[in-house]
């Protein structure tokens, strides 16, 4: 007789709820009986998370030995969280048996079955997928984690697999980023268009790019005079954070524009002098830099190296504010505030017009994002934890893992 795992013992005979949903229970007398009145009384409830085969923990590590983040991260709520890098893979999942209840093509085709929980297991969580191959047993979700913990070693989401009962694809990428983010370009295509995964659906065109090795999956090679090219200006206005990984040996080159290079103009523009890549945003009424910002390391080494940038939009001392690999790298003071559109459409990989020789960028960039709001240290440093100990392209150099998987455990 097959049973569920439910069961109601009451005095002298035991009650057991059937596959079927029927009340059968055991006399003293030891023969089986159905029980129709108390069957139509209860009503069995099943969560989401048991109409898929497994399960495993994901956990996080922000205390010391991880990310060292000491505070939370994420606005809490399933639209507001933060966005967590998930790597699967043999390291994630050592098993074969793993791998193949994941990368199923019957039941997770283009990896969009299956899906994340909160730790309540209830909960579900918006991801999108970045990279999904059943050949290779590799995928990257990026999930957006409503609050991921400070200083804990504990907080964990859950991501269940194994079956399809949805029968529909359950990735929501403009879930995972939340109202703030106002662009967010992985640049793993290997073609044009270059996607922006937020709602704006910035789109970029790719001109003369090829796809290549990232920090996170894949990146955006520039050599010559590539660029990627926008129809608009997206660099928020006043407060903002720009983020992005480069790889170059360059000691030159223009990044990210909207500003130009004319003493007139106005915008943002990142790029490298000396080594340094620089945040700088111009204003048109005097010809002055509003600020022009160089963070205190060395960036052309040729190895991935994480590049962030926040500035409340005041004129508040030291509220221009750089970072690299996580770690606080600069700050400086605007003179003015910003109200002024940008004096080009955005474009990546070359310092705006007139497109001069040796403004063009040289080198790889990956995961660039945008956000109307100055987002915290915290954020920052948990952002470039997060994509560093992905695993996915080597872990940079970074020992302790801020993400560790747990065993593949069946759901019912």
């Amino acid at each position: 007789m097959a049973n569920k795992k439910y069961v109601i013992q009451a005095l002298v005979f035991l009650a057991v709820i059937s596959t079927a949903g029927v009340i059968i229970w055991k006399t003293t007398a030891g023969t089986w009986k159905t029980d129709p009145i108390a069957t139509s009384r209860i009503t069995i409830t099943t969560s989401a998370i048991q109409h898929y085969d497994y399960q495993k923990d994901i956990t996080f590590n922000t205390t010391a030995t991880g990310a060292a983040v000491s505070t939370n991260q994420g606005g809490g709520t399933i639209t507001t969280g933060f966005p967590v890098a998930v790597h699967i893979n043999s390291s994630s999942f050592p098993t074969a048996a793993d791998r193949t209840h994941f990368f199923n093509d019957t039941y997770n085709p283009a990896g969009k079955r299956v899906q994340f929980f909160d730790s309540d297991e209830t909960t579900v969580l918006n991801y999108e997928v970045e990279y999904y191959s059943t050949a290779n047993q590799e995928a990257l979700y990026w999930v957006s984690v409503p609050t991921v913990t400070g200083n804990s070693s504990t907080d964990k989401i859950v991501v269940a697999y194994g079956n399809d009962p949805n029968s529909s694809d359950q990735d929501n990428k403009t879930g995972v980023w939340d109202s703030n983010f106002k662009g967010v370009w992985h640049l793993g295509e290997a073609s044009t268009p270059a996607y922006d995964s937020t709602i704006n659906a910035n789109n970029g065109t790719w001109s003369g790019n090829t796809q290549t090795t990232g920090q996170v999956n894949s990146g955006a090679n520039f050599n010559n005079d590539d660029e990627i090219t926008f129809s608009a200006k997206i660099i928020p206005l006043g407060a903002k954070t720009v983020s992005l990984w480069v790889k170059t040996a360059s000691d030159a080159d223009g990044v990210i524009d909207e500003s130009g290079t004319a003493s007139t103009n106005h915008g943002s523009s990142f790029y490298i002098t000396g080594g340094k890549l620089y945040f700088i945003n111009s204003k048109a009424t005097d010809g002055q830099c509003r600020f022009s910002l160089p963070p205190n390391t060395v960036i052309n080494n040729n190895v991935q190296r994480h590049c962030a940038y926040t500035w409340d939009g005041t004129t508040n001392a030291n509220m221009v504010k750089a970072y690299t690999d996580g770690s606080a790298d600069g700050t400086g003071t605007a003179l003015t505030t910003e109200s002024i559109a940008a004096s080009h459409n955005l474009k990546f990989g070359n310092l705006g017009a007139p497109y001069a020789t040796g403004y063009y960028y040289t080198g790889i960039i990956d995961e660039i994002r945008f956000s109307n709001t100055n987002r915290s240290a915290g954020w920052i440093k948990l952002e470039y934890y997060s994509m560093a100990k992905t695993n996915f392209n080597g872990d940079n150099g970074v020992s302790s893992p801020f993400i560790n998987f747990g065993s593949q455990e069946a759901t019912r």
